[in-house]
C-alpha cells in the first residue's frame, strides 16, 4: 500500500508530463496517477505505452479544462493515506518522498510558499485523504484558470488544519510556459477574465463560509453562486474599469436570538473595484 498518491492532470500538457512523470514514478512508497482530461494528445494511450507503472484515469467530452474536477477524479482513484497534487509542469527532486514523508503529520496540510503574485507552484500541495474528503474536495463549480487552490487552502484552514510550507529544494525544475498555454483550454477569452471571475467568486464564497463553516455550501449552492457572480462579472466586463456592487442574502442564523417583533433578512454587501493585475510569472 503506497503512503502517498501523486496525482497529476493533463490537458494538452503531454510534453510536460513526459519530463515530470518519470520522477513521480521513481518515488518509493508512492503511486502516480495521471488524469487524462480529454487531452488532445491521447495522453492515456501514451502513458499506458511509455509509463505502464502509472495509473491512468481518462475522461472524454471535456472541451474546457476544469482542474477541480480533474483533481477530484484522480483523488477518487488514489489508494494512499496522503494525496500529493502536483501539476504536470513540476519536476520533483529525486528524493522528494524520502524527505517529505517524515514531515507528514495529521492536523496539517502542506504547500509551497507564494513566489511572486502568481506561480505554477500555488496548486501543488499535500493533504490527508480524510481531510480532503471532510472539506468537500475541490470545488467543481469553479471553471477556468486560478483560485481553486486558494479555495481549498481556505477551507482546510477554516476546518482547523495548519498550513505548513514545503521547501523549494523538493523540486528539480518548474517547466516554463506562457499565459496562452495556461488558458488554452479555458472557457474565458483572457487571463484577466479568468482572474476577475474566480477571484470575485472567492471573495463572496469565503465570506459566506466564515458565517456557515467549511461545509456550509453544498455543491449545488456553489454552482448557483458561481453563476450569479459570473453574471455580475460578465456584465461588468462590458465596462471593465467600472466597480461592481451587489449583495447576497444569508440564510437564517441557526444561533440567532428568537425575537417576536422582527422578521430578519441578512445580507452581505460587496463593492469590488477593478485593479491592474500583473501577468503570472513564467516560473
Amino acid at each position: 500500500m503506497p503512503r502517498v498518491s501523486i496525482i497529476t492532470t493533463c490537458k494538452g500538457r503531454l510534453h510536460h508530463l513526459r519530463r515530470s512523470l518519470p520522477r513521480f514514478l521513481a518515488q518509493p512508497e508512492a503511486e502516480a496517477i495521471v488524469v487524462d482530461y480529454d487531452c488532445p494528445d491521447r495522453t492515456a494511450e501514451v502513458v499506458a505505452r511509455e509509463f505502464p507503472a502509472a495509473r491512468v484515469v481518462a475522461v472524454t467530452d471535456r472541451p474546457n479544462f476544469a482542474i477541480s474536477e480533474a483533481r477530484n477524479l484522480g483523488a477518487a482513484a488514489a489508494a494512499a493515506e496522503w494525496l500529493a497534487f502536483i501539476d504536470a509542469d513540476i519536476v520533483i527532486a529525486p528524493d522528494f518522498h524520502a524527505r517529505l514523508a517524515p514531515r507528514l503529520q495529521p492536523g496539517a496540510f502542506y504547500r509551497f510558499p507564494p513566489r511572486g503574485r502568481a506561480s505554477s507552484l500555488w496548486g501543488s500541495c499535500v493533504m490527508r485523504r480524510d481531510d480532503f474528503l471532510a472539506v468537500g474536495r475541490y470545488d467543481e463549480a469553479m471553471q477556468g484558470y486560478g483560485g481553486d487552490d486558494q479555495d481549498m487552502y481556505f477551507r482546510l484552514a477554516l476546518a482547523g488544519l495548519q498550513p505548513q510550507w514545503l521547501d523549494f529544494d523538493l523540486l528539480s525544475e518548474v517547466i516554463e510556459h506562457d499565459v496562452a498555454e495556461r488558458i488554452r483550454f479555458g472557457a474565458r477569452p483572457s487571463m484577466l477574465h479568468h482572474q476577475r471571475l474566480n477571484s470575485a467568486y472567492l471573495i463572496v464564497k469565503t465570506s459566506l463560509l466564515r458565517q456557515l463553516g467549511p461545509n456550509g455550501l453544498t455543491p449545488e449552492q456553489c454552482a448557483t453562486l458561481y453563476r450569479l457572480v459570473g453574471d455580475v462579472v460578465n456584465d461588468a466586463n462590458r465596462k471593465p474599469d467600472s466597480p461592481i456592487h451587489f449583495s447576497i442574502e444569508l440564510p437564517p442564523d441557526p444561533h440567532g436570538v428568537s425575537v417576536p417583533a422582527w422578521t430578519v433578512a441578512r445580507h452581505l454587501v460587496f463593492d469590488l473595484t477593478p485593479t491592474e493585475v500583473p501577468p503570472p510569472d513564467q516560473a
